[in-house]
């Protein structure tokens, strides 16, 4: 008898140890779904409900560009934001079905972003791969863009946007004057 009644308690406090681990991972999940993609950046943000996107329509949201390399690319840079600052530069290259966040390419930002990898390349468990990709964006090869900007989503776990090729050089500046703004390319 009391070993039934032991049985019904460890039954119980298994039952409720689930319910609340399941609870606590769905708020968990949720949070993580519903926060904004870049919080380390100083951009427009805009929510985006995945549920209202229409297959055949890109959505863009457009990251602001600060005037200072070193403070967009600071030294101090985790390797997420380094992958998050290659994702979104790549955004102009390849052909997606729907990106978030855009940053401008320039020389000026990759060069930064290039020593800011040199600099934590033994903090970095991807190092080469940002080398590799940067290094030839740098010498102005961006013939496998799409690659890159697949690796480097792979890596952050991506699950919608995969690159399936490249921009040409028309949609390219296209979607260069859809989503800059005049200063900003005038600063480049």
């Amino acid at each position: 008898m009391k070993n039934n009644k032991l049985i019904k308690f460890a039954a119980i406090v298994a039952v409720i140890s689930i319910v609340v681990i399941g609870y606590f991972s769905y708020q968990f999940l949720h949070s993580l779904k519903s926060s904004p993609v870049n919080d380390d950046l100083e951009i427009g943000e805009e929510e985006v409900d995945e549920s209202e996107l229409d297959a055949d329509i890109p959505v863009v949201v457009h990251v602001v560009p600060s005037d200072d390399v070193e403070e967009l690319f600071p030294f101090s840079m985790t390797e997420d934001d380094v992958q998050k600052k290659i994702h979104y530069m790549s955004h102009q290259k390849v052909r997606a079905e729907h990106k978030w966040n855009n940053l401008q390419i320039t020389q000026e930002r990759i060069e930064r972003l290039l020593e800011v990898v040199e600099h934590n390349k033994d903090k970095y468990t991807h190092y080469e791969l940002y080398n590799d990709i940067l290094v030839r964006w740098k010498n102005g090869d961006f013939s496998k863009a799409d690659k890159d900007h697949n690796s480097v989503w792979e890596l952050q776990g991506g699950t919608i946007g995969k690159a399936v090729g490249l921009l040409t050089a028309e949609e390219e500046q296209e979607f260069i004057d859809k989503n800059f703004n005049k200063e900003e390319k005038e600063d480049n």
